[in-house]
């Protein structure tokens, strides 16, 4: 961050100001997690030493960075000498289905009121202890990630910032990430896309949401929903911030058998945004660029305005040097389906461990001894019906009816097969048709009302995700890019951009070449600093 580095700003200073945002935040969006009256002290003390620690952290990065500006001989002793990262410092929250130690972690669902982690996550441990960023909250959610809208939540619904014509829905699942991120209370934050859960609520939000490949960041510590399409992703005010956080996180863990090693191109990248060597004036950053353009993505859903934006951006790329190539994905329209039938599969079988008795506490639902008293069977549908709300209740149910024994070959493995078909679309239009990424819409409109969103039936509700669900059952990179707010409503809108797998290095170019050139017709938060750009 160059007003630290400048000595205009201190990371103490930062956090001060994020502690300010995150007590209006309440009074606002509902973007963070916070004790409620019926808080378990542990909770309520892992909260508040969250915050100590935050201030311990950010006098560290102080030290550290005076010690390496030669302006305090003491400070290697008391905090080193050597700046951790570009993110040293640096204010920034997680979903709160990320374990954080010590602090309470309930995936937004009362069945785990009261669960506090005795280890952080892989990605928070390194942005923490590695890159020297501060961690100043956890975000709201969905209940297990399992909503669109962020109106799941034991917590409430979360509202969306850039709304000025009443209550938005900030997206989901990550929807406190992107809220925070939008509202200036964090400067980056983590989230979790399982479907599409850090692109939309980026898209209603105004920010940057990158979803990386499946397996570029360690998964430990990601309290599972889908294990084969869960991914730890960034939300972050420009495309440099998130490569940045991206560069921090990557790399193989010992503790995800499913993790890969460093990928150099995406740390180059962040190295070059961070030394400013992006800025560099080009008139045709996308020379050579071919970008192909999905007419399947092209859905009735896709309101006027949406479909203008993506047009307009295709134009855009193109000026900047482009070659734009019309692209056939011919099962893209089998990829939701397909989604909302693999996903509460794996859903129902994650989930089955919450029964109160190995995992979960619905104490405040239901007695220990009320519990006790009732045979095994009883007990537990009790205790899941008290501990999970109606959403969750819904993908179980539908999981457990794919997974069954006379029905999961007419459901569950034939959506297996669907997955490695729409996985082959992409593999096609990447080598056969010579595409190097992707552009379609990010969501199908703006945010949409809170009100009009509880009043829609939840199967149209779940056409939301059209748009995302295709990149996350390929297991392929895609990042939301903010283009410019409605001419009527003044709500964000943006495009998605869809790589190759393990090409972010490509995703990230190509994104920051949009954001640096487009004309972004629209305005976010004003804050005091971002990572890269002040």
């Amino acid at each position: 961050a160059r007003a630290l580095d400048s000595g205009a700003l201190t990371s103490g200073d930062l956090v001060a100001h994020a502690r300010r945002r995150v007590d209006v935040d309440a009074l606002t969006s509902n973007a963070f997690t916070r004790d409620d009256k019926d808080a378990s002290t542990t909770a309520s003390t892992g909260r508040q030493s969250m915050w100590h620690r935050a201030v311990r952290d950010a006098r560290a990065s102080d030290a550290r960075r005076r010690a390496s500006d030669g302006g305090d001989a003491g400070a290697s002793a008391s905090g080193g000498g050597e700046l951790a990262s570009a993110l040293d410092g640096v204010p920034f929250a997680v979903k709160e289905n990320l374990c954080v130690a010590g602090v309470e972690t309930t995936c937004g669902s009362a069945m785990l009121r009261g669960h506090v982690p005795v280890y952080d996550a892989t990605a928070v441990r390194l942005l923490r202890d590695r890159s020297g960023a501060v961690l100043i909250g956890t975000t709201n959610m969905d209940e297990f990630g399992m909503g669109s809208s962020g109106t799941t939540s034991t917590r409430g619904a979360t509202l969306n910032p850039t709304s000025s014509d009443g209550a938005r829905t900030a997206g989901g699942s990550s929807a406190g990430s992107a809220a925070a991120v939008a509202n200036g209370s964090a400067f980056f934050a983590l989230g979790s896309d399982t479907g599409g859960s850090v692109r939309l609520p980026a898209a209603y939000c105004g920010v940057v949401g990158l979803k990386p490949t499946y397996g570029r960041v360690s998964r430990f510590g990601l309290i599972a929903y889908c294990s084969s399409l869960d991914t730890v992703g960034v939300l972050a005010r420009t495309v440099g911030d998130a490569a940045v956080v991206l560069a921090a996180m990557q790399g193989e863990d010992e503790l995800d058998a499913t993790s890969v090693e460093r990928c150099a191109d995406v740390d180059a990248f962040a190295r070059d945004v961070v030394s400013g060597r992006m800025d560099a004036f080009d008139d045709a950053p996308l020379r050579g660029v071919r970008v192909g353009i999905p007419e399947e993505y092209a859905v009735r859903e896709l309101t006027q305005e949406a479909y203008d934006v993506w047009d307009d951006t295709a134009r855009v790329m193109q000026s900047l040097g482009a070659t734009i190539v019309p692209t056939r994905m011919p099962h893209t329209a089998r990829a939701l389906a397909c989604y909302y039938v693999l996903a509460p599969a794996e859903a129902s079988s994650n989930l089955a461990r919450y029964d109160a008795a190995r995992y979960g506490d619905v104490t405040h639902a239901v007695s220990r001894e009320a519990y006790l008293s009732q045979e095994y069977q009883s007990a537990v549908t009790s205790a899941r019906s008290a501990g999970f709300g109606d959403e969750v209740r819904r993908r179980v149910l539908v999981g457990t009816f794919a997974l069954s024994s006379q029905r999961a070959a007419e459901y569950f493995i034939r959506a297996q097969k669907v997955r490695r078909l729409v996985a082959q679309d992409f593999t096609d239009a990447f080598t056969t048709q010579g595409v190097d990424v992707l552009l379609t819409p990010s969501a199908i409109g703006t945010a949409p009302k809170i009100a009009d969103v509880a009043a829609t039936r939840p199967e149209r509700a779940y056409a939301t995700d059209v748009m995302t669900t295709p990149a996350s059952l390929a297991g392929v990179p895609a990042m939301s890019v903010p283009i410019r707010r409605s001419r009527t409503s003044g709500l964000p809108l943006g495009v998605q951009l869809i790589a190759p797998r393990f090409r972010e290095s490509t995703l990230l170019r190509v994104g920051y070449a949009i954001e640096q050139r487009a004309a972004r017709g629209y305005s976010t938060t004003t804050t005091t600093t971002t990572t890269t750009t002040t």
